[in-house]
């Protein structure tokens, strides 16, 4: 996995994790075991739940030191909530290579 950059801004973070659950439902199909799960998937909540969850690591200016609040553990602390609506090993790959 790519490593994060030295800081990240909080909106781009939330913003790349909403992306990539949009993605994921967007290209879910029927056939898929996590089809109805991720359909049903707000994505205002996971904006909200992101926004809230990555908030305490978040400077004034609405930055996050990667390393300081040590990010890659705290994202994927954040996505195993959602390991049984969609991969989130896929989720938290794609989100370190848009931010990197």
């Amino acid at each position: 996995m790519n490593p994060l950059p030295a800081t990240v801004s909080h909106p781009e973070l939330c913003a790349a994790i909403v992306g990539e659950f949009a993605f994921m439902k967007a290209m879910s199909r029927p056939e898929d075991s996590s089809f109805q799960p991720l359909q049903e998937l707000s994505l205002d909540k996971v904006f909200n739940e992101a926004d809230t969850f990555f908030i305490e690591f978040t400077t004034l200016e609405e930055i996050i030191d990667t390393q300081q609040s040590d990010l890659a553990v705290q994202l994927a602390a954040f996505l195993y909530a959602y390991i049984d609506v969609t991969d989130i090993i896929a989720i938290q790959q794609n989100i370190h290579n848009k931010l990197k």
